[in-house]
């Protein structure tokens, strides 16, 4: 038996347009956690607007698995403490 689990997370990098209240404008990306199409990235933005924030447009979006090894002695304690643990 592994004293190790693998956990792979789903990462979307999201380039954007934005365009600010004061006329002023950047190009910046975001890490968002979950699998998103340009249409649900525009979705989610809408849904959490950035400050000060007049139009934002998605430029790009690249779908990235991110893996992690954990060991299960750290991760249980803490799986513990917030009740999420199931036992089979």
């Amino acid at each position: 038996m592994t004293n190790t689990i693998k956990i792979k997370v789903p990462v979307t990098t999201v380039t954007t347009a934005i365009m600010y209240n004061d006329n002023t404008c950047e190009i910046k990306t975001f890490d968002l956690y979950g699998k998103y199409s340009n249409a649900s990235a525009k979705k989610y933005f809408k849904e959490n607007p950035i400050d000060n924030a007049k139009n934002v447009t998605i430029l790009d979006t690249v779908k990235n698995v991110i893996n992690y090894e954990i060991e299960l002695e750290k991760l249980l304690p803490v799986l513990g403490e917030s009740s999420k643990v199931t036992v089979e």
